[in-house]
């Protein structure tokens, strides 16, 4: 078995094999890196409680409204996994530093969270907006992962403060989260980085800003359907043998109109049709054809033993081969309840009345992009040929294989541009404060650019699952710039300067973000064990997008936050 449909059942069932792996294996590496961060069997349940409530909100929803998986939506229970986690990291340290000031837990859990839920409803809500943004595409399975990734990722945010709170209720006094010895002296060293090296990091900052800036804009939307599978998948070994015993077997329809119709195709159409063919088997990409001007050819060539057949026709041949051909296989008839009419052997090649004949071209199985471009030499071609005689137009699979080139590109900038934009506005609601707001989508953004440049590296073309990926890595990026920036701001408000600013900050909220970033970079190389290699490097990019957010936060923003101060207060 070939073609698209045994590829397409490839890919269902690797993705179906994938989905129970990612969802078990997110599961234990999240389980042990709780452990670690937690030491606390109470608070591991009640993490792993948020991030069960996220996911079976969101695939039971997905799966109750009646979708099914596919090469997009099977990231959804690792996103949900890993990013439901990335908030429960915050509470407990912040609910705990309260019980340490008073000795009611009901009141230290009543400050704690209203401490803590702003800030964490706001990463929520960008991560939300990250997802949600992803709707404005034109491909449905796009639109499904941003619409129930926000909704697992929002249920997990609720999950949190129900849960958490239960399992802060029934804490043993004095329990104290365990000291992260390597991270303490990290964040110094990152400190003391931006007091004695900051003019090597500014420049270390543009290079990085200008490699961004060139991956991204050098970075190719395509897509590879035999591509995603391994190669030693058995419908791609299938596929090597077919193509090595018969050769090429995929086909490129092509719909002519001729400018004239009739039941019965003028001779000059078929030349033309004759001559297209020619010289469209002269490329490398089509190897064989098949139309109504090849059909009448054999006929004649049949008919003919001096080979005479091979003249030009004339509309006398082609009105005799047709009542030949009419009378020996069946009318040529037409009604809403037989539209193939398969009775007659112009069923595959013409209508009944002529508008319009089909043209079958058997070619290779290439990416989107290179089908593309031949694609359009093969009209261009057509066109020249056929002139004023009719219309040559693409139809069946191939134009869909095509646009999805422009889908991806369209789904990228469309969902980049506006999470962008209403993550600016959020900022600026929640900081009241445009130049913050502004400090903070740049520093979000440079992770997305480097992320993109690294993927241009790594010569991989944006596809069907990556064209999520930067409004995604967007929505992720800004979540711990929005903790830095909340104490950040508070130092301002006390007339702190940037030296003090930069310690209060990095002690009350680098720890966190070490630690998110981890469970994000052990989160989302799960993805990694994909059988189908777009999914792989969504797991890839999605963790070096992880680790360059943490540098941009550690060093970017309070570089932006010396090179941009708050105006002094008069007050």
């Amino acid at each position: 078995l070939a073609g698209m449909g045994v590829i397409y059942t490839g890919l269902n069932q690797a993705l179906e094999h994938d989905f129970g792996l990612f969802m078990s294996m997110t599961y234990l590496v999240m389980f042990i890196a709780l452990w670690l961060i937690f030491r606390h069997l109470k608070l591991v349940v009640a993490t792993g409680g948020v991030i069960a409530v996220g996911t079976i909100v969101c695939l039971g929803t997905y799966g109750l409204m009646g979708h099914r998986l596919n090469m997009v939506t099977v990231l959804l229970p690792t996103l949900v996994i890993v990013l439901g986690i990335a908030d429960a990291v915050h509470f407990p340290a912040a609910l705990l530093a309260e019980l340490k000031e008073t000795t009611d837990r009901r009141q230290a859990l009543i400050s704690g969270l209203s401490k803590i839920l702003v800030p964490c409803l706001m990463t929520t809500l960008t991560t939300m907006v990250g997802f949600l943004a992803l709707t404005t595409s034109p491909m449905a399975a796009i639109r499904e992962l941003g619409i129930f990734a926000a909704v697992g990722v929002g249920s997990a945010l609720l999950a949190c403060t129900v849960l958490m709170s239960v399992a802060f209720l029934y804490l043993k006094d004095g329990l104290e989260l365990p000291k992260y010895r390597g991270i303490e002296p990290f964040m110094g060293w990152c400190a003391r980085a931006l007091r004695q090296r900051r003019q090597l990091l500014v420049v270390v900052v543009f290079a990085l800003v200008g490699f961004s800036a060139y991956g991204a804009s050098q970075l190719q939307a395509d897509t590879y359907t035999l591509g995603y599978l391994p190669d030693d998948h058995q419908v791609v070994v299938d596929h090597q043998t077919i193509e090595s015993q018969w050769g090429h077997y995929f086909p490129v329809e092509l719909i002519v109109r001729p400018r004239k119709s009739d039941a019965i195709p003028a001779a000059a159409v078929l030349n033309a049709t004759e001559q297209f063919e020619r010289e469209v088997s002269k490329r490398q990409a089509v190897s064989n054809s098949l139309s109504l001007a090849r059909m009448y050819r054999r006929v004649l060539s049949a008919q003919s033993k001096n080979h005479v057949a091979q003249t030009p026709f004339d509309d006398q041949q082609i009105k005799s081969v047709h009542a030949q051909l009419t009378q020996s296989m069946g009318r040529l008839e037409w009604s809403p309840d037989k539209p193939g009419y398969d009775d007659n052997i112009f069923a595959r090649l013409m209508t009944p009345d002529g508008s319009m004949l089909r043209i079958t071209l058997i070619a290779g199985m290439a990416s989107s992009s290179k089908i593309a471009h031949e694609l359009d030499s093969i009209l261009e071609l057509a066109k020249d040929v056929y002139g004023d005689l009719a219309t040559v137009e693409a139809a069946g699979y191939v134009p869909l294989y095509v646009q999805i080139v422009e889908y991806i590109l369209q789904s990228q900038r469309q969902a980049f541009v506006l999470a962008l934009a209403l993550i600016f506005v959020l900022m600026v609601i929640w900081l009241r404060s445009i130049r913050l707001a502004l400090i903070s989508v740049v520093a979000s953004a440079l992770p997305v650019g480097m992320m993109l440049s690294v993927m241009y590296g790594l010569g991989q073309s944006l596809d069907i699952a990556s064209a999520t990926i930067a409004a995604i890595v967007l929505g992720v990026a800004i979540d711990d710039t929005i903790h830095f920036l909340y104490h950040w701001q508070r130092c301002e408000e006390s007339q702190m300067n940037w030296d003090q600013s930069l310690d209060y900050t990095y002690e009350h909220a680098g720890v966190p973000a070490v630690i998110t970033t981890a469970l994000l970079m052990v989160g989302f190389p799960v993805l990694m064990l994909a059988s189908v290699k777009s999914v792989f490097y969504f797991g890839l990019l999605t963790t070096v997008a992880a680790f360059a957010a943490l540098f941009c936060d550690l060093f970017v923003l309070p570089l932006l936050l010396k090179a941009w101060p708050a105006k002094p207060s008069t007050t």
